[in-house]
């Protein structure tokens, strides 16, 4: 193949012929439209409704079908541990997948939590960490017993698995017109704004801002309509890892050498493939 990182092909049945098939362009890949097909019907990744940059083509913001669950909860501290949870007998237990609800702009973290013989909260880790907390975020507990004279707890939000710097793999795509948006990005930021009073409608919890290495050239550029959710129909993202960042390159011309030292270590082996993005020089 004259691309050694093709785009999927789309795929057509004949209607005149039965059982024949055409691709839309040979030089694509079939075995990666067949992957992209499969990784969505498992619910690999994060299905993808739409995504929309500005007018240059370098900044991106892909909106998600649900919570991308970046951002989640990684450790938290009681501070207070209220009273009256649990049942009424007051027995000392665990208690699996305990909410812990919502703060200024994460959601739907889960906890294990430990209740002593009078419902106060002595203990919580996380089980799922939820959608784009942030360190300091103040939570509570929800969806367990509650007595009359209910305390309510307080829990702190002391580490989370930040997800800024990370790379996002774009996949799914299916147009023509907007192929350019398959493929690695940066991710940079994750939105906090609020389209109403319900968490629900937190636009952080199935949005995320993200950096391309070589701005996209589409029609979707700087359009508020963005690619569109039929363009997106079978797109997902997929987190590929943590980026590096580049400290110093250097080059040999008469070997054709390039050294990149980076920081951290970039655990990389021979023939692996690197994509470089952000040098202010040409």
């Amino acid at each position: 193949n004259p691309n050694s990182n093709p785009n999927p092909t789309i795929t057509y049945a004949l209607p005149d012929r039965t059982g024949e098939v055409v691709v839309d362009e040979v030089k694509n890949s079939i075995t990666r439209e067949g992957i992209d097909k499969t990784f969505f019907d498992l619910g690999v990744g994060i299905a993808i409704t739409d995504i929309r940059s500005n007018q240059t083509g370098a900044a991106h913001t892909i909106y998600t079908t649900y919570d991308h669950g970046l951002n989640g909860i990684f450790e938290v501290s009681v501070v207070s541990g209220g009273s009256g949870y649990g049942p009424a007998s007051g027995t000392a237990g665990e208690y699996f997948n305990t909410s812990l609800g919502f703060s200024t702009t994460g959601a739907n973290a889960t906890a294990r939590v430990t209740l002593n013989s009078s419902g106060a909260v002595t203990g919580a880790e996380i089980m799922n960490p939820g959608t784009n907390y942030k360190v300091g975020d103040f939570v509570s507990v929800f969806g367990l017993e509650e007595q009359v004279g209910l305390s309510t707890a307080q829990i702190k939000v002391t580490k989370i698995q930040s997800n800024i710097g990370d790379t996002i793999r774009v996949a799914g795509v299916t147009s023509t017109s907007y192929g350019g948006y398959n493929g690695l990005y940066r991710i940079v930021g994750i939105p906090t704004a609020i389209f109403g009073a319900d968490f629900h409608d937190r636009i952080g919890l199935k949005a995320i801002n993200v950096d391309s290495r070589v701005a996209v050239s589409d029609a979707a550029n700087g359009h508020d309509l963005g690619v569109g959710i039929t363009e997106t129909a079978s797109a997902y993202a997929q987190l590929t890892g943590t980026g590096l960042e580049i400290d110093a390159i250097s080059h040999t011309n008469s070997t054709g050498v390039a050294t990149v030292t980076t920081s951290p270590a970039h655990g990389l082996r021979p023939n692996n493939i690197i994509l470089i993005g952000g040098a202010a020089d040409n």
